[in-house]
């Protein structure tokens, strides 16, 4: 290989080695140093000098004194039809040299389309971002609250008439974004807040600390290192992974006092009997300290059976009761270390936006602390005597109930009933995360027995029905309550429980329960009122006939006129209906039981809250609140995606096809915001958890635009637009009191949408059940027949059998009896399903056991031979409490705070904790609980004993984020990426080799201009070219001509609840697609730009305009982005308005701007583009190329994309404005632009149609009378 010898006189072989040689030497700099000098020199006296010259000659000289010449017209100023390809000259130096790339071409080339708006091959109007950068982005990290400090009220930058004034207030200086804390009691002892740093306010989860000191303890283990080993084994999953094994190395094995020869003789059984010596009934010691005053408990729990006339009610006694008593939990829970940031002290929280300096403050939703009931329970407890001789600060230990079943294992029968408690008094942000172990598990609730059936039927000679079955699930659940609310927690909510807290400071506490989270099953039992009653709602006596009133004001005032109360009437009708039950041996669906109680749909069940807690709690019913995640995902958009997909397949013509077709070609977005739907067809919703519902509301508007016909399509997008939009309001996780305006009428909005879909796309549609419906009321039929047979011991006939007539009457030879199903509350419609041969039911039959239940190993399937069984007719039913509770969400908002400080996901979340301890269980039955509980107190000890320990001293080694392979950003870092420099480009060359790429037209002068314009901090443009003087181009070298490649850039941004999150761009994946911006003046014009990043670089250069010597100035590392523009559809509406989403479309080449550099500090974060699948592909925008669209593409773009607002709640708020994090922008970008019937914060009024929907179902389908406005197409009143 021929040697390299550089100018100093070394000779290096390896080229690489050459270049890194280059880079250090002082005589190769030296010498490039002069090169550029002389370049100066030639051009200021060169013909390219005297040319520009010429040039500014010629633009002072009028139209008329102007002589007929050649124009010099540069390449972006020629029209489409006569570009020409000039591909950029390779040379030496990354400046091009020609004369400033300008062309001459004929005066009659020229035309001007100045006054034309250009048309694309479709018809349409091109796009174009006007050549011009996004406005500059500032980024703002976010900042906690301000230290609690008592301050004049006159140092206040707000309106002060508009906040309360009073001897007591306390208020904190407003932080950068304009929100402060109002305390109108005695501020806390010490501030929650004090310690708040950036890294707490970042979504990303951080690595943990598992290192410590060996001068400490180690509870039952003999020294550190045997500490160690069992702390790896006991948390983390059982199932140990390449992640368990790292930590294992680094947090055990390489510890400075790890010894392996302690490991001898450690008895492993001992130390985990005494880690689960805590149970309560267990012989194990354990260690002093252990503290095992919040142990498990076991008990049993009994519960009378009413057995009907003369015969007296039975005890049965249900065992497998385990629990902790809840004032313990408080008290473990409230003196360790976490509980040094709870807030103790309720305060108001109030947002004055740095945009608006003289509008009143505005009050801000988010944490329990901060909300109503807090201050309630609070103010009332402070009223109250305090203890004797106790001068102890007396403040509330919020509590926060979950309770949910849960199936333990994929196969098998094994479940688990647990109950979760967590406190408002810790911030909803910690809670949320999995490694704070902040949901304690405090019951694990046994289930009513199998033996039930025997006991009753021993005793009354007859088997249980169903409503005394469920009779006895609701006294089950309230006698287990009232073991957990004993006397203990009664006397704990009376006079309070003394801690030494996690801030050092010794308080009373006081427990109050306000929020019960569970889904509606559960909740129903809880409540005491029966499931899908006449009055299905938990907190209101609304009827189910006029739940489709939702939005209406004569709804929102029934609610308040109507709800529930927990007063003396309600305890005396339900004491009457028991003596009736107990006493007078009436059966529980007696007339006599169900004229008392069916008109509220009571139940015959005493309530555990309000016997327990009736002191404490004015109305028990306000703690069952709305379930976000099965009342909204799994409940109103399921029914309603379930629906549409009915209305595909009616339609017929390949619809479904399409539907599942376009699912797989949406982009994924985020780390795991929108997952892909490429595996499966989204029409089978098979296997599909709440998240993915949401993924599917959040793109469904694209997907199913245009499969139906145009004004079924129209009503379809309204409904689907207001029900993406009430969704990401419903989920926000701050709230201020115009957001939560907007939401109630967004819930109009969405409720006259969906009875206009009712009324007018249902009827049009003859829907069917869906295929998988159909098939799973097949399997419930066969199984209940059979069941049925067996219950009655009928041996099934063989099929040559002389006795088979005999022994099945001719109407059931072949065929199944007709089943009624019903659809909804007034209709019901029949369906036989035929069995070709009656040896199918016997093959049904002998799949089960004497009881009724399948056979161990043998699945209970109809036959292969079946025929298809025939699909019931399907209608849209709104009469659900699933709607209903959609109206009661803003007031519990209002309340107890934003939804995701108690929605159920937390709990699900949680279950995969008692699932991954399962695995360390045997699975048998009533014992699975007690071993649970003994893991459980085995991995709390463990955190207990590291808490003790002292922080560590050997230093952790550098966390690598599992995606970019890279260190993780910063949260006070804008944006990172890396300054590797493996991936190197030499431009002159690529752009030599990717000379026809339209990509790469005019390349390095709009890098020289961009490296240019971000060294002197100014604006310019690629079309500043010849503004800019020839020496300051010359006076910037990019070292070695090289640029060098990157796959991925960390973008950090700000969300709208004053939260750091982050966004992956990757180039080549669809993560690839960013906004920003939109450099406009005008407000009505859309408030961001929107790029696709096609290269990720940084370059070194040299600017020479400052050096003063003969060495190279210092080199700086630029990073910047090259992007393919995206531009705004002119001829295409989108907004609140309009109700569709934006559209967007790539800039063709031929215009000017199509390609440039971007800043990546201007980047606000990604953004979510999904194709407009009704425009298809078109090569019409740009032409081949591997740059814009990579190697082995089509070379074809989709001609429109939609601009995906809903795909995440921060996403959502940038587009409706007023986020509070938000509010440093610019004021166009934070006032809220949601159209409303009342002008507040800047909200425009807007007419809208008015729909008033009287329901009657009858037993044929659904009657409808809607009154429509005359702005209304359709007719006034349909009937069907």
């Amino acid at each position: 290989m021929r040697a390299n010898v550089c100018l100093c006189g070394r000779s290096i072989t390896d080229p690489g080695a050459f270049t890194r040689h280059q880079l250090l030497c002082d005589v190769y700099a030296a010498h490039q140093a002069a090169q550029i000098i002389r370049i100066r020199e030639v051009n200021d006296t060169g013909p390219a000098n005297a040319k520009r010259q010429r040039l500014a000659r010629l633009s002072d000289e009028s139209d008329d004194e102007r002589p007929a010449r050649r124009k010099l017209v540069r390449l972006n100023e020629i029209s489409d039809d006569e570009r020409i390809d000039c591909p950029v000259a390779a040379n030496s130096n990354v400046m091009d040299t020609s004369e400033d790339n300008h062309i001459a071409v004929p005066d009659t080339v020229v035309t001007s389309h100045e006054d034309e708006e250009p048309l694309s091959s479709s018809g349409r109007a091109i796009r174009s971002n006007r050549g011009q950068l996004p406005a500059r982005y500032r980024d703002f990290a976010p900042e906690p609250h301000t230290p609690l400090s008592p301050i004049a009220n006159s140092s206040f930058a707000c309106n002060e008439e508009h906040v309360d004034e009073s001897p007591t207030v306390h208020r904190t200086t407003p932080n950068a974004f304009g929100v402060f804390r109002e305390y109108r009691c005695k501020p806390p002892e010490v501030d929650p807040e004090a310690d708040i740093s950036l890294e707490d306010l970042q979504n990303m989860q951080r690595p943990s600390n598992n290192s410590e000191d060996s001068a400490n303890r180690y509870g039952p283990y003999p020294n550190r290192s045997a500490y160690l080993l069992g702390s790896w084994y006991w948390n983390g999953n059982p199932n140990k992974t390449q992640s368990d094994l790292r930590d294992l190395v680094n947090n055990a094995l390489l510890d400075t006092a790890f010894d392996a020869a302690e490991l001898h003789g450690v008895n492993w059984t001992k130390i985990d009997r005494q880690l689960a010596g805590c149970v309560k009934g267990s012989t194990a010691p354990h260690p002093p300290s252990l503290d095992s005053s919040d142990g498990w408990r076991e008990a049993t729990v009994d519960i009378r059976v009413p057995l009907g006339k003369h015969i007296d009610p039975k005890t049965f006694t249900v065992k497998g009761l385990w629990y902790r008593p809840i004032e313990e939990v408080i008290c473990t829970a409230f003196s360790s270390l976490q509980a040094k940031r709870f807030h103790y002290r309720p305060h108001n929280l109030f947002w004055q936006s740095p945009a608006r300096p003289n509008a009143q403050p505005v009050s801000v939703h988010g944490e329990l602390y901060t909300s109503e009931a807090f201050k309630e329970a609070y103010d009332d407890l402070q009223k109250k005597p305090p203890e004797p001789s106790c001068n102890l600060p007396r403040d509330i230990a919020a509590c926060m109930l979950y309770s949910d079943s849960t199936h333990l294992a994929q196969f098998g029968t094994a479940t688990l009933w647990p109950a979760y408690l967590s406190f408002g008094n810790q911030s909803k942000y910690e809670r949320a995360k999995p490694n704070t172990f902040s949901q304690h598990h405090i019951a694990y609730f046994p289930k009513l027995p199998e033996e039930i059936q025997d006991f009753i039927h021993t005793h009354s000679g007859k088997e249980g029905s169903a409503a005394l079955l469920a009779h006895c699930r609701r006294e089950l659940i309230h006698a287990v309550w009232r073991v957990i609310l004993g006397p203990a927690f009664v006397h704990a909510c009376q006079h309070g429980v003394v801690v030494d807290c996690g801030d050092g400071v010794t308080r009373r506490i006081y427990p109050r329960l306000f929020t019960y989270s569970a889904d509606y099953p559960e909740k129903v039992l809880l409540v005491s009122i029966r499931d899908m009653g006449s009055c299905p709602c938990p907190r209101c006596h609304m009827p189910k006939s006029e739940i489709h009133h939702l939005g209406q004001v004569q709804d929102q005032q029934f609610r308040v006129d109507n709800a529930r109360q927990d007063d003396h009437a309600r305890r005396e009708k339900v004491q009457l209906a028991r003596r009736f039950i107990y006493d007078l041996g009436y059966g529980i669906t007696s007339k006599a039981v169900e004229d008392l109680l069916k008109p509220q749909s009571l139940v015959p069940t005493t309530n555990a809250f309000s016997d327990c807690l009736g002191d404490f709690i004015p109305n028990y019913y306000d703690l069952f609140v709305p379930d976000f995640l099965h009342e909204w995902e799994l409940g109103v958009w399921k029914q309603i995606l379930t629906h549409l997909i009915r209305i595909l397949y009616a339609a017929k013509g390949g619809k479904v096809l399409e539907f599942n077709n376009r699912f797989r070609r949406v982009p994924v977005f985020g780390r795991d915001t929108i997952r892909s739907f490429a595996s499966g067809n989204v029409s089978d919703l098979k296997k599909m958890a709440a998240r993915n519902y949401e993924d599917i509301l959040q793109c469904i508007i694209p997907v199913f635009q245009g499969l139906l016909p145009p004004h079924h399509d129209g009503i379809v997008q309204d409904l689907l637009w207001h029900t993406a939009t009430l969704h990401a309001l419903h989920k926000l996780r701050m709230h201020t009191e115009a957001s939560l305006d907007i939401a109630d009428r967004v819930l109009q909005d969405f409720a006259n949408a969906v009875r206009k879909f009712k009324a007018i796309t249902c009827q049009e549609y003859d829907t069917r059940e869906l295929p998988r419906e159909a098939a799973a009321r097949q399997r419930r039929i066969a199984r209940k027949h059979a069941a049925e047979i067996a219950a009655t011991d009928r041996t099934p006939p063989l099929p040559d059998s002389d006795q088979a007539s005999e022994r099945v009457p001719p109407s059931d030879q072949g065929t199944i009896p007709d089943v009624r199903t019903s659809l909804n509350a007034s209709e019901s419609t029949g369906t036989r399903l035929a069995f070709p041969e009656s040896q199918n039911m016997s093959l049904a039959a002998s799949n089960l056991n004497t009881n009724g239940r399948t056979s161990p190993g043998i699945p209970l399937k109809p036959s292969a031979s079946l025929t298809k069984p025939l699909a019931l007719k399907k209608v849209f039913n709104m009469n659900t409490y699933k709607f209903h509770s959609l109206g009661d969400t803003v007031r519990t908002v209002r309340r107890v705070g934003t939804t995701d400080s108690y929605t159920s996901q937390w709990g699900e979340r949680e279950h995969r904790t008692a699932k991954s301890r399962t695995l360390r269980t045997n699975m048998q039955g009533f014992g699975v609980a007690k071993q649970l509980a003994q893991i459980e107190r085995r991995e709390a000890n463990i955190r207990t004993l590291k808490d003790t320990l002292t922080p560590p001293s050997l230093p952790q080694s550098p966390q690598v984020d599992k995606e970019t392979q890279h260190d993780p950003i910063r949260p006070d870092e804008h944006h990172r990426i890396s300054v590797s420099t493996k991936q190197a480009i030499y431009i002159p060359h690529w752009c030599q080799q990717n000379r026809h790429d339209p990509a790469l037209m005019n390349f390095q002068h709009k890098l020289q201009v961009h490296i240019l314009s971000r060294l002197d901090g100014n604006r310019s443009t690629s079309e500043d070219l010849d503004s800019i003087p020839r020496s300051d181009l010359d006076g910037v070298v990019i070292r070695n001509d090289r640029m060098y490649s990157h796959q991925i850039m960390q973008v950090n941004h700000t969300t709208y609840d004053m939260r750091r999150e982050q966004d992956i761009i990757h180039i080549g994946t669809d993560r690839c697609d960013v906004m920003m911006l939109a450099d406009n003046d005008d407000e009505t014009a859309h408030p961001f730009w929107y790029a696709r990043v096609l290269g990720i670089y940084h370059v070194e250069v040299h600017d020479l305009r400052q050096q003063s010597g003969p060495r190279l100035p210092p080199k700086q590392v630029i990073h910047f982005l090259y992007v393919r523009w995206f531009g705004e559809d002119i001829d295409w509406k989108g907004g609140w308005k309009t109700y569709r989403l934006d559209q967007v479309g790539f800039v063709p080449s031929t215009e000017t701007g199509a390609f440039g550099f971007v800043d990546p500090a201007d980047v606000i974060r990604g953004c979510h583009l999904i194709p407009a699948f009704t425009e298809q592909y078109t090569s019409d925008l740009l032409g081949p190329s591997n740059i814009a669209r990579g190697e082995g593409s089509e070379h074809q773009d989709w001609d429109r994309y939609y601009v995906n607002r809903f795909v995440d709640q921060d996403m959502f708020m940038r587009y409706l404005g007023g986020g509070v994090g938000h509010s440093l922008h610019t004021p166009r970008h934070t006032r809220f632009m949601y159209p409303a019937t009342q002008t507040t914060e800047g909200i425009v009024d807007e007419p809208t149609v008015n729909l008033n929907v009287n329901e009657e179902d009858g037993d044929d389908g659904c009657s409808v009378n809607e009154d429509y406005n005359s702005d209304s197409s359709v007719d006034a009143c349909i009937e069907t």
